[in-house]
């Protein structure tokens, strides 16, 4: 789903009682959760398993479609923005469920990933991803409290994949102040998570 005239026509069904167009709506948001999780998880080969079949995704996949019946999102920009935050919600839920006092996970070990925050004795590039879970909610709170012009760029290129051309064209603003708009969410990242500014996956 690259394109948003595609994604408007999915809402405008979707309003009007279709399901079919829902359950595309959620097999977008779903796969993107699903590629993200396998980004902070990569560690982690003993996750693999829960990608799918895990209980917390799937719960957060049923929320997701009782949030999405109550928002009910008229335009792609206002879909992409409600699918950024659950996105995040569900990775961090997943992250706590696993790895919290009580998680399943918690046995594992990937190196120093064990859900600590490790500091290595080299300065962090400038396109560092999170070292650990712990950073990696870090990294995805600190996006809610970025500038909403900022985080709303940032969201729908690093949780919706979509590039810099396509955010201008649903945001009806310039391709120069989507990439200014990136780069300050970019700098603010880095800020906040004491040098964290992951690139795009791509």
């Amino acid at each position: 789903m690259r394109h948003t005239v595609t994604l408007q026509a999915l809402l405008d069904r979707t309003n009007g009682g279709d399901n079919e167009a829902k359950n595309e709506l959620l097999k977008f948001t779903s796969e993107r959760i699903l590629r993200l999780t396998r980004m902070m998880f990569h560690t982690y080969p003993g996750l693999q398993r829960w990608e799918q079949t895990d209980d917390i995704f799937q719960q957060a996949m049923l929320r997701i479609g009782r949030e999405l019946e109550l928002v009910q999102p008229t335009t792609s920009k206002q879909f992409l923005g409600f699918a950024a935050l659950q996105i995040r919600r569900s990775l961090i839920d997943m992250v706590r469920h696993h790895f919290g006092p009580h998680g399943d996970a918690r046995h594992l070990v990937a190196g120093d990933h064990e859900g600590r925050i490790v500091r290595g004795a080299e300065p962090r590039g400038h396109h560092s991803e999170p070292e650990s879970l712990l950073e990696w909610v870090q990294f995805h709170e600190s996006v809610e409290k970025m500038p909403p012009d900022e985080r709303e760029v940032f969201s729908m290129k690093w949780y919706s994949g979509m590039q810099h051309e396509e955010i201008a064209s649903t945001l009806d603003i310039s391709l120069a102040t989507v990439k200014r708009r990136w780069h300050r969410a970019r700098i603010y990242l880095f800020d906040v998570c004491e040098g964290i500014a992951p690139p795009v996956e791509e």
